[in-house]
């Protein structure tokens, strides 16, 4: 048996958590690709897909240095599009969105990933927490087009200074 921890983000892409929500959605094509080839073998495959939980992943002390490090990676025009006030935005979207709201209890992603090991009959998939059941499982059913726009209203997406400057004109 083979269990595996993604994420809700390898079922809906939240801005700007790019490189993360692709991460994820590898990770779950692969295991739902493994779980078809080696079902043959009598290995089964799992993925357990956490909500937001209250982990060091979710720490703007670990996060906001990590985005600095990437903005000032950026070719100066590059920097120039986005704007000192873009890396702002990112930090304040991911505290507001992830840090604030994240769930404490870690102790149910430990549950559900014991349930998957040790169960007679575990389930395929597990969407853990009260946000991955109410709002990304359920959102991921939705047309793209709703899907981005419920997406807009939990997370604040930034916005270029290019786009403000031109918006503006």
């Amino acid at each position: 048996r083979l269990v595996t921890v993604t994420s809700c983000a390898g079922r809906i892409a939240v801005s700007p958590l790019t490189t993360y929500a692709v991460s994820k959605y590898a990770t779950e094509a692969y295991i739902d690709c493994l779980r078809k080839e080696v079902r043959q073998f009598g290995i089964s495959c799992h993925i357990l897909e956490p909500g937001v939980y209250k982990t060091a992943i979710v720490s703007s002390k670990a996060s906001f240095p990590h985005s600095r490090r990437a903005f000032e990676a950026l070719s100066k025009e590059v920097k120039q599009v986005y704007g000192e006030n873009y890396l702002k935005q990112i930090d304040e979207s991911f505290y507001q969105t992830l840090e604030a709201k994240a769930n404490p209890r870690v102790e149910e992603v430990v549950e559900a990933y014991y349930h998957a090991i040790t169960s007679r009959f575990p389930k395929l998939r597990y969407a853990v927490g009260m946000d991955a059941n109410l709002v990304y499982v359920p959102s991921s059913f939705l047309p793209t087009w709703l899907q981005d726009f419920v997406v807009r209203m939990i997370t604040m997406e930034p916005i270029s200074d290019f786009v403000k400057k031109n918006k503006n004109e």
